[in-house]
Order: structure tokens, then sequence, then C-alpha cells
């Protein structure tokens, strides 16, 4: 069963999945004090680091239909605002 929303939207977002190319706007999440604790993840890493094992982990469910996060796209910006899913 597919537990993503590629392709479905709102009256205000748009869903996706995650590309290897969004890695560099995703590092603002993780240069953000304390996300690391916020989400189970070491403090003590780099938000390189951090970010990286976040897409290693997206990119395992989705390759293994294990349902995963989208990458939340604001229509009217056409801008990344946020994350949701099903895991």
């Amino acid at each position: 069963m597919n537990y993503l929303l590629e392709g479905q939207q709102s009256n205000r977002l748009h869903f996706r999945l995650l590309k290897n190319s969004d890695f560099k706007e995703w590092m603002k999440l993780f240069e953000a004090e304390n996300v690391a604790l916020f989400i189970g993840l070491n403090p003590n890493m780099s938000a390189n680091q951090l970010c990286q094992i976040w897409f290693d982990k997206v990119f395992y469910r989705y390759k293994n239909n294990l349902g995963g996060m989208n990458v939340l796209i604001d229509k009217k910006t056409q801008k990344l605002i946020g994350q949701c899913g099903l895991l």
C-alpha cells in the first residue's frame, strides 16, 4: 500500500516527494537549536551530518514502500515550507 501523498494537493499546499536537490534548503532545519533532540538524532552531529541521516532514512522508506515524509510546497510562493507524512 502506498502511504505517500505524491502529487496530491490542498487549497494551499502541494505535496511531493523529497529530492536530492532539496538538501541545501533542508539544511536550515538542522541548523536550528535542539532540532536533533526533537527528532531523536545525536545533537553532537553537524547540521550536514544530521541532514544526510534524515535524507537516508526518507529515501530508504521510499525505496522499501514504507511510507514516509512528503515535502510541502506553498502554492502561492512555490517555497518549501515543511513536511508531513505517515511513518
